[in-house]
């Protein structure tokens, strides 16, 4: 059976609900702390058309999530969609994979990693639109002072994703 266009799932996480959005080139939007009538109407808004609810075809990605908060898992595997993004928010965002789990690495090591050296503020705003946060971990990027710096759920939920992965605060 084909899946439709856009499908989507509300996962009560520890750090509270993640709206999960596939498209049928792979999963295409991660939102932290959002409702299910907020996250279908941003998709809405994003996408264009209505997302489809479906808790089976999210089960093993929900698995993943699960290992990742509860038994430190370092990998969320799966495939990704980033149609649409511009051709630098793509090199930042596979420079965060790059990132091991439970290491930090400041916005200025990126922008050097990708040949942009002085892009540090872009490279800040890219991640700022990353789509999908913890797969792309955007929030092991920090200051070059060392503190945390920004996250879009909230520095408190950045804080608590460094700490599970194991780093003192």
């Amino acid at each position: 059976m084909a899946h439709p266009l856009l499908i989507y799932t509300i996962w009560e996480s520890p750090i509270g609900p993640l709206g999960l959005a596939s498209t049928r080139h792979g999963l295409c939007r991660i939102s932290i702390g959002v409702d299910a009538e907020t996250f279908t109407r941003q998709l809405a808004g994003h996408y264009g058309c209505q997302a489809v609810r479906s808790e089976g075809f999210f089960k093993l990605l929900k698995k993943k999530f699960a290992d990742y908060f509860e038994y430190g898992s370092q990998e969320i595997n799966c495939t990704l969609d980033f149609e649409g993004a511009a051709s630098f928010q793509r090199k930042v965002w596979k420079k965060l994979t790059d990132i091991p789990y439970g290491e930090t690495r400041p916005y200025q090591w990126v922008a050097e990693q990708i040949g942009h050296p002085k892009a540090y503020r872009a490279v800040g705003h890219a991640n700022s639109l990353n789509p999908l946060p913890i797969i792309i971990p955007c929030h092991r990027v920090v200051k070059a002072d060392g503190r945390l710096g920004g996250y879009s759920a909230g520095s408190h939920i950045k804080e608590q994703l460094l700490k599970l992965e194991g780093l003192p605060l």
